[in-house]
This record gives C-alpha cells, structure tokens and sequence, in this order.
C-alpha cells in the first residue's frame, strides 16, 4: 500500500541540486563530487533499480555499502526509487545481514564490490559501477512520485536477544528535521561543512548524511582506513570542518591531542550515543572556543534523537549526575514520562525508566510486533503509546532530563541497589581514565563487581583504597584490570558485553 508522502529526503536533496548544483555534495576517498555529479550518478542508478524492482514484492531494497561514492549514491537512488533502504554492514557477519535480508523480504539487492554470495542466493542484484555524468536528464515525475512511508530499515544491536527491524517512517524522519528547520539556532547554509563519521547501519547517519544534502551544503566521509578518531581530528582540521555529530565516548580517546590541536572554524557539535562526561566536554570547549557544544539523546526506535541539552560549563556542572551532562528537554512534539518498575508513574524529582511517545517514536517494530518495550499509558489525560527506552533519568526543576544509566546497569547485590555508573565516575576521577564496570556471577552464582581502567597498568591496590575513601565497602569490585583500550562498537558505544567476555 502506498501514500502520496509530502516530505522526502531525497526530495529535499533534489531540490538542492537544482539551486546549487555546482556545490560540493561530497568529498570521499579524496574526492570532491558536486550536487550535479552526484545527481547524475545517482538518476543512473535509480533507472537499473526501475528495471528490476517490483514494489509488489516487497517495499525495502537492501544495499550491502563500501566506503565509496556508488553506496551513497545507491542509497539515495533506493530512495529516489520509491523503497526503503536496508543498509547491511560489511563487518557484521554474514548470518546476521542475510537474517536482516530474509525477515524484510528484500528481493533486489544493491552493492558495488565484493558481494557475499551468501547474500546474493534468492534476489536480484544490481553491481553499482562508478560513472559520473555530468548532464543528467530528471524527468520531472521523479519529483512528484508516489511513495512507501517507510524512509529505512535498521536492526538492533540484539545484545538481548534476536535483532529487531525498526522501520523509520518518512513522517517519523520529517518531524525530527522540522526541529531543526524550525529552530533559529539549529539552521544551516550552504557554507557549512559537516563530517560524517557513522556507518550506514547506524541511525546518526542519517542527519549526518542528509541534513547537509538539506541545505546544500558540504558533507565530508571519514575515511574507514587509519585510526579512527586521529582521522576524525585530522579531518576537522583540514577541512574546516563547521558541524560533527559523533560518539561522546570518542572524546575519551581524543582527549590526550586535545591541547595540541585547535578548531575555530567548527561552529556545533552534537554529541551523541552514549553518556557525555562534563569533564571532556571542558576540554573539547577549549579545542574549539567558537564551537556551540550539545548533547543529543535518543533510541534508534525514536528517529535518532528525541531530547537536546544545551551544554554551557557552569550551569552543566550544576546538573550533573556523576559526572554525565544532563540530557535536557524533549524535542518539540515528543512526550516524556518516568516510571517505575511496575510502569507507573514516579513521583516528583525522583529516578525513573524514561518512556516515549510522539511523532518521531515508532508504534512497533518490523511486520508489526510489539513486545513489552511498547505500552498504552496517560498522558495529560488521554491514552498514547510509549516506548520504554532503557535509561533511567529524573527531572529537575528547569525541566531538564538528568541522566542516571541504564536501567540494566542498575544491579543487586546482597540487598544493595548499585549504581554501575557511579562506580564509573569515582574510578574515573581517580585514574582520569576511561572505565568501565560490569557485574557477573562467580562460580558458585554469586554476583561480583568487576572494573576495567585504559591503560598498559594499573596499581590496583592504590585504587581500592582511594575507592573506599568516596564509595562504600559493597561497592568496591572485587577486581580492577587494566585493559589497553576498551572495547567499543563500530559506533563508539562501549561494548560491556565483550568485557564481560575477557572474565
């Protein structure tokens, strides 16, 4: 079933192509490609996609991407064509992109090079060769085109169990870019110059990408080879980089080459995916002193952000909890409430699991299921549909989100309720290190705290006893390992799952 759709992202980049089609689209692998070029390359490939595709058979089209220009253009021809894209990752493995091909049912799959054949078996491919034309023709029906509501199709990490397909709606995607095209102080031009650092398969790629296809303006590909958050400093520098979203975890590792390098031209710094120390964020300040620093929130399964803080060092001290920048306020049309356990509603000032609901939020995940993590709840006396992000907050009396973790970094341990984080902050500032603390049951099931601190060694002993000056005696882990670099996901996340591993 279709719908007449009057918002698209690839509407808006086509719009932009006609006013500023000399313009730097992108700039990957060391090269510059203007609106035009892109343009053509990506009408060429959306005429192979309308040879093949049949939107009786399914409305996604997958697209298995390399770090070149054929997957972005393939990506905005899926779009072009009236489908969903379904980004499949060439680091994850094979069972799991195949498992995300076969329960969205794509039947046509885009790729440039070195395709699975794994993921070929069962649907039509098309090879995206790399040709650029510099006149295309558009015939005008490709900006009137009926479309699917669906704008893409992302899984779950699946820490907890199988992976979900959120299906993020074109009107899901519309009401998070009006926050910014509504907001004085969140509009971009043609000048600006943003830096992409996500992988496709993660949701922040999707602002980073689009928004400056949006304005015109210039979106610039961190390149996948190196290391990754020297490149990110590198690329910000030598391209006057004006707008970055990424990991606030990065910050950890950029944090020893922040006094050596500067970066007036960046202007704002949206800062994302996991919890922002307020320590780094100092520092990153003073690294880029014309720079408007913010911190972003929000699940995959709310469009990428649903709430903003406004980061300004003193009032940021005031509300943070150990150490974590606040979260702030809900964007504009999305409905915040806290809960208990038992899903209702906490009382004034106290923590509670942070829920949901709004234009942005979708209603269930792939083909319609709706597990617990969705549920029918009041708000200002009528009945909406929340979804239950995980994360535990409490709200102050500005009206801002502080945030406190996860709800499952929460643990129990002979009757004391503690708080991974806190345990986090305290080694933090002992060490002024990165860390991490997970809890595992021993031998006999006994639950243990353990902790992980950056670096080649640690004196463990040294640090237990300045724990016990801050934290009390149940909180002390049982072990303090020093690990060369805690592991993240591809996305900067610190992946507390393969800790737990190393045990």
């Amino acid at each position: 079933m279709t719908n007449s759709i009057k918002f698209s992202l690839a509407h808006q980049f086509y719009k932009q192509c006609l006013q500023n089609g000399d313009n730097m689209a992108l700039f990957i692998n060391n090269q510059h490609y203007s609106y035009k070029e892109l343009l053509g390359l990506v009408y060429h490939i959306y005429l192979s996609i309308q040879q093949k595709y049949n939107q009786n058979h399914s409305s996604f089209v997958g697209i298995y991407f390399e770090d070149n220009i054929e997957s972005y253009a393939g990506l905005l021809a899926i779009i072009f064509s009236g489908a969903a894209y379904v980004p499949l990752n060439p680091k994850f493995p094979i069972d799991r992109n195949k498992s995300a091909l076969d329960k969205a049912e794509v039947s046509l799959l885009l790729y440039s090079e070195n395709l699975p054949k794994e993921l070929a078996a069962d649907r039509a491919c098309i090879q995206i060769e790399k040709k650029i034309y510099d006149q295309p023709y558009m015939p005008s029906k490709m900006a009137e085109f009926i479309e699917t509501d669906i704008a893409y199709l992302l899984f779950t990490s699946g820490t907890t169990g199988e992976p979900k397909g959120v299906a993020v709606s074109k009107s899901n995607v519309e009401a998070l870019f009006n926050c910014f095209k509504d907001d004085p102080t969140l509009q971009f031009d043609a000048s600006d110059r943003f830096l992409q650092v996500y992988e496709l398969s993660f949701d922040v790629s999707v602002f980073s990408f689009f928004m400056p296809l949006s304005w015109g303006a210039g979106c610039y590909i961190l390149p996948q080879t190196g290391i990754r958050y020297l490149n990110i400093l590198k690329m910000m520098k030598e391209h006057k980089i004006t707008v970055v979203s990424m990991a606030s975890t990065m910050l950890y590792f950029v944090a020893r080459y922040l006094q050596e390098i500067q970066l007036p031209h960046l202007r704002l710094s949206l800062l994302t995916a996991d919890a922002l120390n307020h320590q780094l964020a100092i520092k990153w300040s003073a690294t880029a002193p014309n720079c408007r620093i913010e911190n972003w929130y929000g699940p995959t399964e709310g469009t990428i952000w649903c709430t903003r803080y406004v980061w300004e060092e003193k009032q940021a001290a005031l509300e943070t909890v150990n150490d974590l920048v606040a979260i702030g306020k809900p964007l504009p049309g999305i409905k915040a409430i806290l809960v208990d356990e038992d899903l209702s509603p906490t009382p004034a000032g106290e923590k509670g699991e942070l829920c949901i609901s709004g234009q942005q939020v979708v209603t269930a995940y792939l083909n319609g299921e709706k597990p617990e993590s969705f549920f029918e709840a009041d708000y200002q006396g009528k009945q909406h549909l929340f979804y239950r992000t995980g994360d535990l907050v409490s709200l102050n009396s500005k009206g801002n989100l502080l945030f406190h973790g996860r709800a499952d970094s929460q643990v129990k341990i002979n009757a004391y309720r503690i708080e991974l984080g806190e345990i986090e902050a305290a080694l933090r500032k002992i060490t002024d290190k990165m860390t991490a603390v997970v809890c595992m049951p021993n031998a006999n099931g006994i639950k243990e705290l353990y902790a992980f601190v950056e670096g080649k060694s640690i004196d463990e002993e040294s640090i237990k006893k300045n724990l016990v000056l801050v934290l009390p005696k149940y909180m002390i882990p049982k072990h303090i390992f020093a690990i060369t670099k805690i592991p993240t996901s591809l996305n900067g996340k610190i992946d507390r799952n393969q800790l737990k591993q190393t045990l």
